[in-house]
């Protein structure tokens, strides 16, 4: 089954684990809470940033990804 880049499905993954990231941050989520809503985007962003053609984008969302992994592995 091929699967077609949805950019809009990818920016609004991208801006939920950034918000997430964030108030886990802020200790107002838990890590259960974090865990739950984080994996499927992140999987998710991993299988599709290859259509992110910016450098600096890219990057930026590498390391928002890398940040959230480091949290999921850690606890």
């Amino acid at each position: 089954m091929c699967q077609v880049f949805n950019e809009e499905l990818f920016e609004c993954s991208f801006i939920t684990i950034s918000l997430l990231l964030e108030i886990f941050k802020k200790n107002l989520i838990d890590i259960t809470d974090f865990k739950s809503n984080t994996e499927i985007k992140i999987s998710y962003i991993q299988d599709n940033l290859e259509h992110i053609n910016q450098i600096e984008r890219r990057s930026l969302i590498e390391s928002v990804i890398r940040e959230c992994i480091e949290i999921n592995r850690s606890f």
